[in-house]
């Protein structure tokens, strides 16, 4: 009997941790499962290079691009499987389609979908009677499904444009959280699903409660895989997957669908961000003209970690806000306290926080929020700011180079170390 191994979740992702399944690959394994879960794609650049059969689960993949090909998932795996479930971005209530791109499996795939007769066979008049050839079952879509299916398809792109607004704004409006982490903005899904991962379980069930009082279904997904009854007690496997379980335990998924119209969007919204604060979390905030001044403020306050050490005035600072208030976010606090700052510009990060030793942890929480949002930063600390200097290492940022070179673009995982007079605002 053919035993099922199970690769674990990435942590940044619910997708294939990509190096767990290629340790776990012997000379016996038969073939390779492949979901590209919530339809964002898998690069299958490591696994074809195995030479073995693939199998690409596009279940939730409908429409999503291949990383590296720039083509439509479920053409590089020898099959590809696809749902036309209610739920789906195509759905027709049930159903689904198979590629398959080996042709010598072409052939088997027709036999188990005519219920395992030779039927294509004797159709095209290749045998001469009908007759059952092999295990298989009636996978034959009825001409209303299809014709219902087909209707759905012509119209592909008003649905995918529709459902990739519904996932921005979700993205843009959904504050950043000590709670939560939203999606990065580094996934190109489909956006067959928006989703959430909370901190704990425990905090999870909260939320499903407290969006349920505000009249908003939201819902889990799916328990591991290597956790289900059936594995459990029927199949030969082993797998333990720490990772994904806890993504089981702590993902939940907000209303994605096609007519989900505006005052609804607004109110998913605005449940998820009051959810924050009623809960006693910490969020990041989109950078308003409300918080110009306390930004101002913050800025002056500790103006000896930035290069121009005087107060900025305030109509300077409105001139500089309005035009770069986009890559901004502000941190607020569970009483909608201003506590800190955190933005970018021309890829150069700086951030600020209100000294308080009831509030440790400001800065790692805007910048953690941050990257997920912003990539490409820089970083450019004054060799006399140790505080900064201290923090970015601790985050695994390593010293470019001393070289005072004010022009100088840093890349991640990386900043600069200049003198006073030669460098520009970090912090």
């Amino acid at each position: 009997m053919s035993k099922l191994v199970f690769a674990d979740c990435e942590q940044a992702s619910p997708n294939v941790d990509i190096d767990d399944a290629i340790r776990k690959v012997i000379k016996r394994t038969k073939a390779i499962l492949v979901v590209h879960y919530a339809g964002a794609p898998v690069d299958l650049f490591a696994f074809l290079e195995l030479n073995i059969p693939i199998v690409e689960d596009c279940a939730h993949a409908i429409g999503a691009i291949d990383p590296v090909t720039g083509d439509f998932v479920g053409k590089r795996g020898t099959l590809a499987t696809f749902s036309f479930h209610e739920p789906k971005n195509i759905g027709i209530g049930e159903g689904g389609a198979l590629v398959v791109n080996d042709p010598a499996l072409w052939e088997r795939a027709q036999v188990c979908r005519e219920k395992g007769t030779n039927r294509t066979a004797f159709r095209e008049g290749r045998d001469a009677f009908y007759t059952w050839i092999s295990l298989g079952s009636s996978y034959l879509l009825s001409d209303v499904d299809a014709g219902i299916r087909w209707g759905c398809l012509q119209h592909y792109d008003e649905i995918q444009s529709q459902r990739l607004s519904i996932w921005e704004y979700y993205n843009a409006d959904i504050w950043g959280s000590t709670l939560f982490e939203k999606p990065s903005t580094k996934v190109k899904s489909n956006a067959h699903m928006y989703f959430l991962r909370f901190l704990s379980e425990d905090l999870r069930t909260k939320f499903e409660v407290y969006m349920r009082s505000c009249g908003i279904l939201v819902a889990s997904h799916y328990k591991s895989l290597d956790k289900s009854p059936y594995i459990v007690n029927q199949c030969n496997s082993d797998s333990y997957c720490v990772v994904s379980e806890q993504w089981s335990n702590t993902l939940v998924r907000l209303p994605l669908y096609y007519n989900l119209d505006e005052a609804q969007l607004k109110k998913v919204v605005g449940a998820v961000n009051e959810f924050i604060i009623v809960s006693g979390g910490m969020a990041l905030v989109p950078a308003s003209s409300d918080f110009f001044e306390p930004i101002r403020s913050l800025r002056n306050k500790v103006s000896n970690g930035f290069l121009n050490t005087e107060e900025v005035d305030c109509a300077t600072h409105q001139r500089f806000m309005s035009k770069h208030a986009s890559t901004y976010r502000v941190a607020i606090d569970s009483k909608r306290m201003f506590v800190g700052f955190i933005g970018h510009v021309d890829g150069d990060l700086r951030l600020a926080t209100e000294p308080s030793e009831m509030r440790k942890g400001v800065a790692t929480f805007m910048y953690n929020v941050f990257i997920r949002e912003f990539s490409g930063l820089s970083v450019k600390i004054l060799k006399s700011n140790v505080k900064s200097r201290q923090f970015f290492m601790k985050l695994g940022w390593k010293p470019h180079n001393e070289d005072n070179d004010p022009q100088h673009f840093v890349a991640p995982k990386q900043f600069v170390i200049a003198e006073e007079e030669n460098c520009s605002v970090v912090k």
